[in-house]
């Protein structure tokens, strides 16, 4: 797919010439082929082919506003559509490139070759600047980037090459990849000169035996490294009962030698040539005793062993049940309750919030938590239905998939008093206020005036 350029004052010949067509509730043929013209230039933008400067996105913006203004009936619903995505695409180009001046952002998107691929000569440059001044990363990082850089510059001058207007357009970019055409053929036959001048590298020979032998003497290392791994991960594994099976080993050994000593004939047979029974008699009491203590010491640390597991499943059973959201009665609890009409419907919003926070699928960033996003998602739901904000939003609780970053901001911006979300018309006539017991609209006021101090 060939690329080509739309500079400021071609869109802002054809902004003109739309909005002339503003009030017009009939078309000519002639007006029509001209909006169908505004279409294509449009859906191009989107598709990529067209390249608009980002200087000139607001006259993008503007021109899908014409369109929208100028159209009627189902005309005028599907020049809505393409509205929400030109600012949608407007929106991820600009954040885009504001990212591309972070190295490690830089190096995520090239080492994803579908969003690399989409980068702009514009965002290239961006790009290249960034890993040029960078100094935080390896040498060798910044080599690989390069490289990379490069190979896709070359892929968008290969889409850009054929137009006159979109080479004119983008001058810095190509003298910055040095992609004018002979440039960039003399450096290959450069490079296919360099590398048949070269001399083939000769296969080296090497000792069949020797070879078997190494290969024989690292598997049979790699292999006593994998037991002795094994033996250590069994031990740390199993130590708390190594350690209780060796008190009770040497408590029944103890025991043993103990009972064995009432006979005295081994003993004596043993030290015959020692005179000193007495002295060996008292040694022998000595041992029965130690043996004993050993007995009560393991029967005391298997007894604290199963006071400390139970101890951690207590403490493991109160973590997993205060990251659950509970109501409190606070100015978040009373106002979603009054607009949900129960405590168990508001409840059920801040188990289904928690839970999207617990996947990953939501993330609490600047101050936001889990009755900040339930009484924003409220808000947007009662006050903006048809909004794409609102779509984005029910999409997410019914198990889509959406940009958690998105959906903070959104949460931010309606703010904890719900201000931020403003109506699409006035025909809000109604207010669930109104219709709560006096007792809750008692206590919202409450909790509302606490707000705000």
């Amino acid at each position: 797919m060939s690329k080509y350029y739309v500079n400021k004052s071609t869109l802002e010949m054809i902004l003109g010439g739309q909005r002339s067509l503003l009030g017009h509730t009939r078309l000519h043929e002639q007006d029509m082929i001209f909006v169908q013209q505004t279409q294509n230039l449009l859906n191009n933008f989107l598709a990529d082919e067209a390249q608009i400067s980002s200087t000139d996105l607001s006259l993008i913006a503007d021109l899908a506003y014409a369109l929208r203004n100028t159209s009627h009936g189902e005309a005028k619903r599907e020049a809505e559509a393409l509205l929400k995505k030109i600012l949608q695409k407007i929106e991820l180009r600009q954040t885009t490139l504001s990212k591309l001046k972070d190295i490690n952002f830089v190096a995520f998107t090239l080492n994803n070759k579908k969003m690399a691929r989409t980068l702009s000569p514009e965002a290239l440059l961006i790009a290249q600047k960034t890993v040029t001044q960078d100094k935080s990363v390896s040498i060798k990082l910044k080599t690989r980037l390069t490289q990379q850089l490069q190979s896709f510059a070359l892929l968008q001058y290969a889409d850009i090459k054929s137009s006159q207007d979109a080479i004119k357009a983008n001058e810095e970019f190509i003298d910055v990849f040095n992609l004018r055409h002979k440039n960039v053929v003399v450096q290959q036959k450069n490079n296919v000169a360099k590398s048949a001048s070269l001399p083939s590298p000769q296969p080296k020979k090497r000792n069949s035996f020797f070879s078997f032998m190494k290969k024989a003497k690292d598997k049979v290392l790699k292999t006593l490294d994998n037991v002795r791994h094994n033996i250590k991960v069994f031990f740390y594994r199993h130590e708390p009962k190594f350690a209780v099976g060796s008190f009770a080993l040497l408590a029944l050994f103890g025991y043993k030698l103990y009972k064995s000593s009432d006979n005295g004939n081994m003993y004596q047979s043993q030290y015959a040539y020692n005179n000193s029974y007495n002295d060996f008699h008292a040694q022998k009491s000595q041992d029965s005793a130690r043996c004993a203590d050993f007995v009560k010491e393991s029967k005391k640390l298997a007894a604290q062993q199963i006071q400390t597991s139970s101890v951690k499943t207590t403490v493991q059973t109160a973590e997993t049940s205060s990251k659950k959201t509970t109501l409190t009665g606070d100015y978040f609890d009373t106002s979603l309750e009054i607009h949900l009409k129960s405590k168990e419907k508001v409840q059920s919003l801040y188990d289904k919030i928690d839970a999207l926070a617990e996947d990953g699928k939501i993330k609490f960033d600047n101050g936001t938590n889990t009755k900040k996003y339930a009484h924003a998602f409220t808000m947007y739901n009662l006050i903006r239905p048809n909004s794409v904000e609102n779509q984005k939003i029910q999409n997410l609780l019914n198990g889509g998939q959406e940009n958690p970053e998105l959906i903070n901001r959104l949460v931010l911006k309606a703010k904890d008093n719900g201000t931020g979300v403003k109506p699409d018309s006035q025909s809000i006539t109604t207010s669930n206020f109104d219709k709560a017991s006096k007792a809750l609209q008692q206590q919202h006021l409450k909790n509302l005036k606490s707000l705000s101090l």
